[in-house]
C-alpha cells in the first residue's frame, strides 16, 4: 500500500522528532558528567599534579568529543574553529616550549578548550543548559559541603587548630576563589527566578515557600559557599568575592527598581547603602579585621610582593616576545634566586600574578594570543548583552561578575594555575558563548 504524501510528512516529522529526543537525552547524559568531574579534580588537590590531571584531561576530551558527536559538526562554531587552529598552530611551531616541561601546561589547556567547546554544544540548547547548570550547582554545592564538614571536624584537634579552610586544594587562597565563584554563580540561578513572573504574581506569604521548592539547591551553595569562604580566611579572597558579589546583586537590583519592580526601594537611599556596605567590606580586608592572623603582616606582604614583581619583570624583559616556555616557572625562578632575591623568590611557586605568569612564560605574543582567546569567546557575550531579548541575560553578566573576580583576585594569587578552576571557568565561558549565540540567532529569525 502506497502512503500519501502527509502521511510522509508525518513519518518525517516523527522520525526527527526521536532523533532530536534522543540527542537530547545523550546531552543532558554529559551535561551531568562534566560537573561531576569537575567535582573529583577539586577533591584532587584541584587535578595541580600531572599524574592526576592525566585520567581528568581524557574524560573532559572524550566528553568532548561525544557532544560534538551527538549535536553534529554544526555545534563547531568559527569561534571555536579559530581557537583551535590557534592551539595547534602555538604547538607546532614549539611556542609552547620544551615538550618535556611543557607538556603538563599544554595537556590543562587543551582540557580546558575541550570544556570550553563542550559547554558552548549544551549552552547552545536551551534545555541542556538549564540541566548543565544545575548539576554544576549541586557539585558545588556538594564540594562545598564535604570541604566544610571534614574542616569544622578537624578543626577541634591541637595540630589542626585555628588553620585556613583550603578544602582539597591546599591552598586556602585558591579555595577562596571557588568558593566565591559558587556564591555568584547561586546569587544568579536565585536573581533569575526573582525576575520570573511566575514568582512575582504570587502573595508575598507564599514567595519564600516558592523560592525553596524551586531553588533548594541555590540556597543551600549560597549559604555554604559563604561559610566556606569566611573559614578560608583569605584576605584578598574574601574581598574580592564579597564586593563583586555586592556589585552583580547591586546592578541586578538597581535594574529591577528602574522597571518598578522593587517600588519600596528608594534608589538614592538604596545606591548609599550599597555604597556604604562595599566600603566596609573594603576597609575590614584592608585593616585585617576579616583575616586577623595577617593583619600585623600586610604591609611587609604587599612590599614583599611588589619585590617579587619587580622581579620576574625584570625576567621577562630578557625574553619578550615568546618567554621562557610553559612549565618553565620553578626552573626560572630557582635561577634567579641568589643571596639577595633568595627571600623573595624561593617560597614562590607561581608569580602571584596570572597576568604576569603568562607574560613570563609566553611573552608578549602569547599574552596577545591569550588576548585574542578571550576576545573570540567574549564577543558572542557582548553582542548579546547589547541585544533586546525576551530571555533573562543575568547569566551573561554574571559570567562578567566571574571574569572580574578569577582575574582581579588572579593579580595577586594563582588560582587559574589551578587546573580544575580554570576548567570551571572554561565551561561557564562555554555555556554563555552557546547560550548568548543561539539567542542572538532565535532573535535575528523572530525580527524576519
Amino acid at each position: 500500500m502506497i502512503k500519501s504524501s502527509s502521511e510522509l510528512i508525518d513519518s518525517a516529522a516523527q522520525a526527527r522528532h526521536a532523533a532530536e529526543k534522543r540527542t537530547y537525552q545523550m546531552l543532558r547524559l554529559v551535561a551531568c558528567l562534566v560537573p561531576v568531574g569537575l567535582m573529583l579534580a577539586h577533591f584532587n588537590q584541584g587535578a595541580d599534579t600531572f599524574p592526576v590531571a592525566i585520567p581528568f584531561m581524557i574524560l573532559f576530551s572524550v566528553l568532548f568529543i561525544a557532544a560534538v558527536a551527538i549535536d553534529g559538526l554544526r555545534s563547531i562554531c568559527l569561534e571555536v574553529s579559530a581557537i583551535a587552529v590557534l592551539f595547534l598552530t602555538w604547538f607546532a611551531l614549539g611556542w609552547f616550549g620544551n615538550w618535556q616541561q611543557a607538556q603538563y601546561e599544554v595537556q590543562a589547556l587543551l582540557a580546558g578548550g575541550a570544556l570550553l567547546g563542550t559547554g558552548y554544544v549544551i549552552g547552545s540548547r536551551n534545555g541542556t543548559m538549564k540541566i548543565a547548570w544545575r548539576a554544576l550547582i549541586w557539585a558545588l554545592a556538594a564540594f562545598a559541603l564535604i570541604s566544610g564538614f571534614e574542616y569544622l571536624s578537624q578543626s577541634g584537634q591541637a595540630e589542626t587548630y585555628g588553620r585556613r579552610l583550603s578544602a582539597g586544594f591546599g591552598s586556602a587562597n585558591s579555595a577562596a576563589t571557588l568558593f566565591a565563584m559558587s556564591l555568584l554563580i547561586a546569587s544568579a540561578s536565585l536573581l533569575v527566578r526573582f525576575q520570573d513572573p511566575r514568582y512575582a504574581k504570587r502573595p508575598s506569604g507564599e514567595r519564600i515557600a516558592y523560592l525553596a521548592q524551586h531553588e533548594f539547591s541555590s540556597l543551600i551553595l549560597i549559604t555554604v559557599a559563604s561559610a566556606c569562604l569566611l573559614m578560608t580566611i583569605s584576605r584578598a579572597g574574601i574581598a574580592m568575592g564579597l564586593l563583586v558579589f555586592i556589585g552583580l546583586i547591586g546592578f541586578e537590583l538597581i535594574r529591577m527598581t528602574r522597571r518598578g519592580q522593587l517600588q519600596f526601594l528608594k534608589r538614592r537611599r538604596f545606591y548609599l547603602g550599597l555604597g556604604g556596605i562595599a566600603l566596609i567590606v573594603l576597609a575590614l580586608a584592608i585593616s585585617g579585621e576579616i583575616n586577623p592572623q595577617h593583619a600585623e603582616g600586610l604591609l611587609h606582604n604587599v612590599e614583599g610582593r611588589l619585590r617579587t614583581y619587580a622581579i620576574y619583570w625584570e625576567l621577562w624583559l630578557e625574553k619578550p616576545w615568546l618567554g621562557y616556555g610553559l612549565g618553565s616557572f620553578n626552573a626560572v625562578n630557582d635561577g634567579a634566586a641568589t643571596l639577595q632575591t633568595a627571600d623573595a623568590l624561593v617560597p614562590m611557586g607561581a608569580a602571584h600574578n596570572v597576568f604576569l605568569q603568562w607574560l613570563l612564560q609566553q611573552g608578549v605574543l602569547g599574552v596577545a594570543a591569550m588576548t585574542f582567546v578571550m576576545a573570540v569567546v567574549f564577543y558572542p557575550i557582548i553582542m548579546a548583552l547589547s541585544t533586546p531579548s525576551s530571555k533573562p541575560r543575568n547569566f551573561l553578566r554574571l559570567v562578567i561578575a566571574l571574569t572580574v573576580l578569577v582575574f582581579g583576585h588572579g593579580m595577586v594569587d594563582y588560582a587559574l594555575e589551578i587546573p580544575s578552576i580554570m576548567w570551571t571557568y572554561a565551561f561557564i565561558l562555554g555555556l554563555a558563548a552557546g547560550y548568548s549565540t543561539q539567542t542572538r540567532l532565535r532573535r535575528s529569525r523572530s525580527a524576519d
